[in-house]
């Protein structure tokens, strides 16, 4: 019932799609993401090494270890992860999880 409530602030799904282009304006901020895409919250991107400039194939660990740091993301491919944040996610949140996977992503490498 709460959730409805939510859903009919009449600013409601302005803040989804505002909450959602940040996000992926900060995706795009990390050398090891490349192709991302989506709307509002639906997101998706490839990852990326920037070392050999190639997508690279390692997206279920990534998502693996994402969970081990609280993060629920899922994988689509072997190289696309898929993020779907609840609608009530904020800006804030947004920059927890970014600023988290550097280091996600180093252990992914090094596992």
């Amino acid at each position: 019932l709460k959730a409805m409530e939510i859903m009919d602030e009449p600013d409601f799904f302005f803040i989804i799609n505002e909450v959602g282009k940040y996000f992926k304006q900060q995706l795009s901020h990390l050398d090891f993401i490349t192709n991302v895409r989506g709307f509002g919250l639906m997101i998706g991107a490839t990852l990326y090494d920037p070392q050999t400039k190639q997508d690279i194939e390692v997206a279920t660990e990534f998502v693996k270890l994402a969970l081990k740091h609280g993060f629920v993301i899922n994988n689509t491919t072997s190289k696309d992860l898929r993020f779907l944040p609840p609608l009530i996610c904020s800006k804030a949140d947004v920059d927890l999880l970014i600023n988290s996977m550097p280091e996600i992503y180093k252990e992914t490498i090094n596992a």
